[in-house]
């Protein structure tokens, strides 16, 4: 109707034409088809993929706008569109409405921003998936690290990526291995490892390498990349070229420290971006030493921590111990706090999806240790006698200490073996110069006593296909939250029992996925 109205209103040079007509005529038809197609078109940058709208129909319209408004003279005439607009528009028009009913491409067309004009040189992208790929990597990744320094990158190294993935070679492409470089100038300036799980028949997947064993998400940058280079352009053909050449159902990069603007603005308008925890951490710079740090700690604290250690000093003799990875005795305290581990997951019925693996102790007693930089695998124990009854196994990175297993004798619990562990640890932390001492994201009561620091941990997660939206909305954000919340909040003695089996439907969710 305000069409025909406008129409109404406006003088013609020639036969006056009534509005009935004017809109059963084919060249009012397609006046409404351009408006009807213009009112339905949504923006670019609402939509998962590029306009809809064809750039031929684009121009037509655009032309077709500048005539209509052109051709008014002081008559108030509206000129008669020739025969071949009015075909060419329509036939753009039901192109662009069938283009609509099929798939939307999974990204967005990148953001024209300064970057656009790397000042790096040119950005070349590659996607390695063979673990003789990655090893032929070894050498530029490596420099690469030292070059970037990032203290949250540990478990993007080398060395741990290649370990992993030693212990994960069954079959074919067991791995993976989906890792994602970008060149400038022929050296190395951006490493993402990724993976892909699942298969055509299921849900296809891309997450971090390493999952679940690693424990935070990240991409090792050139400093360059990062203060002079198009750092977001870089990743978001990451992103596209990734989509595109690998077809998954759902990219889902999960527990990414905050602290990167670019990440987010590139996964902004064509993801989801969510805050799924904290990390605690303790900021060792705020003390001199250990003295000056136990001098912080409120009365209560120092006397129930110096309380517990006279208990452990009167059952024996009672030492510290570090060994680093490939030292002699590194094995040995690594499989003993592994057990250690599994006897207390058994015992207060936690499900796990790595340590009850039969290869975990083979793995973590496999990573090295850098002699040079101090960077690496380090294992450090409270002995009873020379026995461990505490075992800390850890990576330090650039000045950062990563406890990533801890665990006691359970037989010695109420001696509270694994807080002297602690203490000790946080020590040995301030008297190697490292600056911050790390409790990963995994959420404990104990953790809030060790740490005065917490880093916001986000998952960024695409979408491209119905399968992958299914199984985010059904599988990670309803079911397997709501048994998680029901296990911790079943008795002990059912925990137990359920521990097993909910060990085994996880294994089976991630093979089928």
């Amino acid at each position: 109707m305000a069409i025909a109205s406008t129409c109404r209103s406006r003088p013609s040079t020639g036969p006056r034409r009534c509005a009935t007509t004017m809109r059963m005529s084919t060249r009012t038809g397609s006046c409404v088809a351009i408006w009807a197609s213009i009112r339905r078109s949504r923006p670019p940058d609402r939509r998962f993929g590029p306009s809809s709208r064809s750039p031929a129909c684009t121009a037509s319209w655009a032309s077709a706008r500048r005539t209509r408004w052109r051709s008014r003279s002081t008559s108030g005439s509206i000129r008669r569109r020739p025969a071949a607009f009015r075909t060419s528009t329509l036939s753009n028009w039901r192109s662009s409405r069938r283009r609509r009913r099929t798939r939307i491409h999974p990204m967005p067309p990148r953001a024209a921003t300064t970057d656009d004009i790397p000042s790096v040189g040119e950005i070349r992208i590659e996607i390695v998936r063979t673990a003789d790929g990655l090893a032929a990597l070894e050498a530029e990744w490596r420099a690469l690290e030292r070059r970037a320094a990032d203290p949250m990158t540990y478990f993007q190294s080398f060395d741990w990526c290649s370990t992993w993935c030693r212990f994960n070679q069954d079959g074919y492409d067991p791995c993976g291995i989906r890792i994602v470089t970008a060149r400038s100038r022929d050296r190395l300036v951006l490493v993402w490892p990724l993976m892909m799980t699942g298969s055509s028949w299921t849900v296809r997947r891309m997450l971090p390498l390493t999952m679940p064993h690693g424990q935070y998400g990240n991409m090792i940058v050139d400093p360059d990349l990062q203060t002079d280079g198009p750092l977001r352009a870089t990743i978001e053909d990451c992103l596209q070229q990734l989509v595109a050449a690998e077809s998954p159902d759902l990219v889902s990069f999960t527990d990414v420290p905050s602290g990167c603007d670019e990440l987010p603005a590139a996964f902004d308008g064509s993801g989801q971006i969510e805050t799924v925890g904290k990390s605690a951490w303790m900021d060792l710079t705020l003390f001199e030493d250990f003295e000056d740090y136990n001098r912080q700690l409120t009365r209560s604290v120092r006397k129930g921590r110096k309380r517990k250690r006279n208990a452990l000093d009167g059952l024996g003799r009672i030492e510290h111990v570090v060994k680093r990875g490939g030292e002699t005795g590194f094995g040995d305290l690594v499989r003993a706090g592994v057990e250690m581990k599994r006897i207390w997951l058994q015992e207060t019925g936690r499900p796990t999806r790595v340590v009850n693996r039969d290869d975990f102790a083979d793995f973590l007693g496999a990573l090295p240790h850098d002699p040079e930089t101090g960077n690496g695998a380090i294992a450090s124990a409270i002995t009873l006698d020379g026995r461990p009854i505490a075992v800390e196994i850890g990576f330090r990175w650039f000045g950062r200490f990563y406890s990533y297993l801890g665990s006691f004798d359970w037989s010695l619990r109420d001696y509270s073996p694994g807080k002297v562990q602690l203490e000790e640890v946080i020590r040995w932390c301030l008297e190697e110069g490292i600056e911050a001492y790390d409790l990963l994201g995994e959420p404990a009561t104990y953790k809030s006593g060790w740490s005065n620091s917490s880093t916001s941990l986000k998952s960024y997660r695409l979408e491209p296909t119905l399968r992958g939206k299914a199984f985010a909305s059904v599988w990670s954000r309803s079911i397997r939250p709501a048994a998680k919340s029901m296990m911790e909040a079943a008795p002990l003695g059912l925990r137990t029992r359920l521990a097993p089996l909910a060990e085994r439907i996880t294994k089976a969710s991630e093979k089928s996925a």
